[in-house]
């Protein structure tokens, strides 16, 4: 098991201890409000992994119980929830679902929601702190939660993947969640733009949110170009700079910190992949467009809280 990884069970408890440890397990997963729908103790059972980038996976076996509100403890980034048992009932802002097994919850934290799980249930629960996430995921997404059908389509791959690594939660440690983390960004991101995210809207705002969301899959194959500006990329496009500018900003994002935070997650997950073990530092900052290697050092600590070769070091020791 990851060094990284805790696990709670209620049944380790005595029966008048169980439910106030099991809020208490639950809030140290900075879930907002839960509250058992049972009269009795709690049975529940929680197995939790972080990655090496901070996302953390956790494994939640329960009885019925609400999950509701929002929580200042909750860290800025995102989440999402696969119902692996059970059924429920989703209630936010513009959303009313029925939830079964086979669906993916995804939504922004610190948001209102309340999250009905009417029986006994297992559910993947995966938080992605602001770190891990490309600003290319909040701009799809455009709700505060989004309801993905992982039953067909790229979606049914992305929920396939998130199943396999909650039956083998426990025997993942970080070295094994490295491909998964990227994995999941990733397979996130092409999921929500199969379900629709923003461009769902209709009218102009989907219009424009779809035209974005092509925009960033473009601006994705020109990383490596050192001279990607958005002069280049609105050209690329066909559109003016302005309108390009104006794009970014209704999903509030700005054009450099995108194109800067997608290099360094480029960045990062080369430079712990055995596949560039041969190429140096400064090589692979070049390779995704950075062309001053003392600006990379900076930007890379300043993102990810250490250092280039010290990531490098401890995803591939000698």
């Amino acid at each position: 098991m990851s060094e990284t990884a805790w696990s709670f069970s209620t049944r380790d408890l005595p029966p008048d201890e169980r439910t106030p440890a099991w809020t208490d397990a639950m809030r140290r997963l900075r879930m907002p409000l839960v509250t058992p729908r049972g009269a009795g103790p709690v049975d529940g059972k929680v197995v939790v992994a972080i990655s090496p980038m901070g996302l953390q996976f956790a494994r939640v076996e329960a009885d019925a119980q609400d999950i509701a509100g929002r929580s200042d403890d909750q860290i800025e980034g995102m989440w999402l929830s696969l119902l692996l048992e059970g059924k429920g009932r989703l209630s936010a802002p513009d959303l009313e679902a029925s939830i079964e097994p086979g669906m993916i919850l995804c939504g922004i934290t610190r948001q209102p929601i309340a999250l009905a799980l009417t029986e006994r249930h297992r559910q993947l629960f995966v938080r992605l702190p602001q770190v891990a996430i490309a600003p290319r995921l909040l701009a799809g997404l455009g709700l505060p939660v989004m309801l993905i059908d992982a039953r067909a389509g790229m979606a049914a791959i992305f929920g396939g993947l998130l199943c396999a690594t909650a039956t083998e939660l426990e025997r993942l440690g970080p070295d094994q969640l490295r491909p998964v983390e990227l994995a999941v960004i990733e397979f996130l991101v092409a999921s929500i733009a199969e379900a629709g995210g923003t461009r769902a809207r209709g009218g102009a705002d989907g219009a424009r949110a779809a035209l974005l969301h092509r925009i960033l899959q473009r601006m994705e194959t020109m990383l490596g170009d050192p001279d990607l500006s958005i002069d280049t990329l609105a050209r690329d496009q066909g559109i003016s700079t302005r309108y390009l500018r104006r794009l970014f900003a209704a999903e509030d994002l700005n054009f450099t910190a995108v194109v800067k935070a997608r290099r360094l997650d480029r960045c990062y997950a080369d430079l712990m992949s055995p596949l560039h073990a041969q190429l140096g530092i400064s090589e692979i900052a070049f390779r995704w467009g950075f062309n001053d290697a003392a600006h990379f050092s900076r930007s890379f600590r300043d993102r990810f809280g250490t250092s280039a070769r010290d990531h490098r070091r401890q995803a591939l020791p000698a």
